[in-house]
C-alpha cells in the first residue's frame, strides 16, 4: 500500500494525518512498534502510542492482504 492511499484510508474515517512527529500527535501507526527510527524514538520521548501497522488497519476496519 502506498503512502498515500494509507493516508486517504486514514483521512476517510476522519484521522488527521501528520507529516512528522509532534507533542500533539495521538499515535504514531509503524510496520514494526518495536523500531528504533527516529520517528519512533521522538513518539516515544512524547509519551505517543505506538500502534503496529497491520493492527492500525484492523482498528479502523480496512481489510489488508
Amino acid at each position: 500500500m502506498t503512502r498515500d492511499t494509507a493516508s486517504r484510508l486514514a483521512a476517510d474515517v476522519g484521522l488527521v494525518v501528520a507529516p512528522r512527529v509532534t507533542k500533539k500527535l495521538d499515535i504514531l501507526v509503524l510496520a514494526d512498534p518495536h523500531s528504533s527510527s527516529g520517528k519512533a524514538r521522538q513518539a516515544r520521548e512524547y509519551g505517543t502510542r505506538l500502534i503496529a501497522e497491520t493492527a492500525f488497519w484492523a482498528m479502523i476496519g480496512v481489510e489488508v492482504q
